[in-house]
């Protein structure tokens, strides 16, 4: 619903999980109007995760924008305990965030890397907040709606319900 409630949180350890069991995992930040993807990992520097450098200066913005660029030139794998994940960051942030996402590139984005992994785990903006999200959701297979005690107010829990019922987003999950 809103920043704060553990969006980046529970897609980065779901992720983690998944690469634990041996699946193939790529985690894409595709919160591209308030990125906070990269300094959670760069940030939080935790010992056994280590971050790739050779693709520190693109992603997922500098792939929409930039035809040239392929989706290798955005993947940054990173090692965590005895397991890999490969990662998206976000990007710069760009003027027309929406527009981004409503182009036909995201589609081959999630096309492309749907071949390759067995998870691929998308970090969005909060739902309510712009409409970011529902551009991306069409593309999910599934959409878990996170919410947080003290943060997430009761009544903001109707709004994915009514998009559900309207169907512009499908297959919902609560955390």
């Amino acid at each position: 619903s809103v920043s704060g409630e553990g969006k980046t949180f529970i897609s980065t350890n779901l992720s983690m999980i998944l690469a634990i069991t041996d699946k193939k995992v790529l985690l894409i930040g595709a919160d591209i109007r308030n990125p906070k993807f990269y300094s959670f990992f760069v940030g939080n520097s935790v010992d056994k995760m280590k971050r790739s450098e050779r693709n520190k200066d693109a992603g997922l913005t500098e792939y929409l924008v930039n035809k040239d660029i392929k989706v290798n030139d955005i993947i940054n794998p990173m090692l965590f305990h005895n397991s890999t994940i490969d990662v998206i960051y976000s990007g710069k942030i760009p003027p027309n965030p929406s527009e981004l996402l409503m182009s036909d590139r995201i589609k081959e984005l999630l096309d492309e890397v749907s071949e390759d992994y067995d998870y691929v785990i998308v970090d969005t903006a909060p739902l309510m907040v712009v409409s970011d999200t529902l551009l991306i959701s069409e593309h999910a297979n599934h959409i878990i709606y996170v919410t947080r005690a003290g943060v997430t107010e009761k009544n903001a829990v109707n709004f994915p319900i009514g998009l559900l019922e309207e169907g512009k987003i499908k297959n919902v999950s609560f955390v």
